[in-house]
């Protein structure tokens, strides 16, 4: 059961004035179905892409804090998240995620059996994140490969296949989210350090800018080869040329290591996906 009285915890929970995660799912699924299209889709497909990122990054939301409940505490980032402050109770915490679930789940009516499929993976992938931090340096990239399943899925809404060219795309998203992720990951790293947990900004150590470097310039390279294969013009090659000097301005603000300039560079990511996608729209036009 749901109470009135407790909407500011629901909406902080579902970090509802913190969308910056519904961005980053949702730039994906916008280049993957103007691509797929080489025009833009029908607008009830850009409707449910858009509502699905909302309610599966909300729900996901919920299954990470739920997971990080006790953890959260001793972070300092995270220590006022309304489960590890024991705000909700689990009745209401499940109540709320079997309604995101449910309403994700309508969407899921108007696509193709592929793309339904696809879907499931993704639920998978998203369930087993929150837990990977206690067992490998590697949650980057897991989460990586659940927020990669909307490209995928954006894809064969309108094809009803997968082939090479979403490969390259999905592989280009794939690198992108480990490295804006690892800076998010950078801005907690002393706290995960001292409870214990992993991610890729320890795994990296002392190397970690560079190695986020190496995964922006993968990242550059799948999207330039994409470019090249599905002969985009002069519009993408300038959005791939901004979105190298915005890989290069995070490398530059990060070398003090500040907590703030570390969240700054991740939340940069959210122009890059914008961009890119100025860059497709204006190709395709």
């Amino acid at each position: 059961m749901l109470h009135l009285s407790h909407l500011p915890d629901y909406l902080a929970l579902i970090r509802f004035y913190n969308p910056i995660g519904s961005y980053l799912l949702i730039w994906p699924s916008l280049w993957s179905l103007w691509l797929a299209n080489q025009t833009a889709p029908d607008f009830k497909y850009t409707a449910i892409f858009i509502l699905g990122a909302f309610f599966m990054r909300s729900a996901g939301c919920i299954i990470n804090d739920y997971a990080d409940r006790y953890i959260d505490r001793a972070v300092q980032r995270t220590q006022n998240r309304p489960l590890a402050q024991n705000r909700l109770t689990k009745q209401e915490v499940i109540t709320l995620l079997l309604l995101l679930l449910s309403c994700a789940s309508v969407l899921l009516l108007f696509l193709n059996t592929l793309t339904q499929c696809l879907a499931c993976s993704a639920i998978i992938a998203s369930l087993i994140y929150p837990w990977m931090k206690r067992y490998t340096h590697w949650p980057q990239a897991v989460l990586s490969l659940a927020f990669t399943h909307t490209v995928l899925m954006a894809w064969t809404s309108q094809t009803n296949q997968v082939n090479w060219t979403a490969g390259w795309l999905m592989g280009g998203t794939f690198f992108w989210i480990i490295a804006y992720d690892t800076y998010y990951a950078m801005v907690d790293r002393e706290d995960d350090m001292r409870i214990g947990v992993h991610s890729t900004a320890i795994l990296f150590g002392a190397h970690d800018r560079h190695c986020i470097a190496i995964l922006n310039v993968l990242t550059l390279s799948c999207f330039s080869y994409l470019g090249y294969r599905l002969n985009l013009n002069l519009y993408y090659t300038m959005s791939l040329l901004i979105t190298a000097g915005l890989f290069l301005y995070q490398y530059v603000i990060t070398r003090h290591y500040s907590r703030q300039a570390c969240l700054q560079a991740f939340l940069l990511n959210h122009w890059v996906g914008c961009i890119l996608f100025l860059g497709i729209l204006m190709s395709l036009t």
